[in-house]
């Protein structure tokens, strides 16, 4: 449900709409959509990532003893979570990322970063922990 707050608004102030948590968990604001890739002629669904699911690949991509993170299990944890059709297990994502080419793998992991919200640093400080 959303809360309609008008009352005590300044003159000629819009309504402004108050959300309810329950509206906020309803609302689909993970963001899905196609990427083309050519390489392969066809396309693949992907979606943003949540703060949690954001958190936990951070987590499970640090090195040993480092706050380095590892680019090769984030790229892969990166199309694991993020590719919606098809789906792939994280094996399959490093199967992938190992088999197929850069260019079309790139896509996919920055369709995923650029739906999750990250810019580019995040892939430059990735790349940075790699390495180091």
């Amino acid at each position: 449900m959303v809360a309609d707050e008008t009352a005590g608004a300044p003159d000629g102030a819009p309504a402004r709409t108050v959300a309810t948590f329950d509206a906020i968990m309803a609302a689909p604001d993970l963001g899905e959509h196609w990427v083309e890739i050519p390489e392969w002629g066809s396309s693949v669904k992907v979606r943003g990532l949540s703060r949690g699911e954001w958190a936990a690949m951070r987590e499970a991509s640090k090195k040993e003893g480092s706050d380095d993170m590892d680019a090769a299990i984030v790229d892969a944890q990166l199309l694991h979570l993020g590719m919606v059709e098809p789906q792939v297990s994280f094996e399959q994502a490093v199967e992938l990322l190992n088999r197929k080419g850069l260019r079309a793998c790139g896509r996919l992991t920055e369709a995923i970063l650029a739906a999750s919200g990250i810019g580019d640093g995040f892939r430059e400080a990735a790349d940075a922990g790699a390495a180091g």
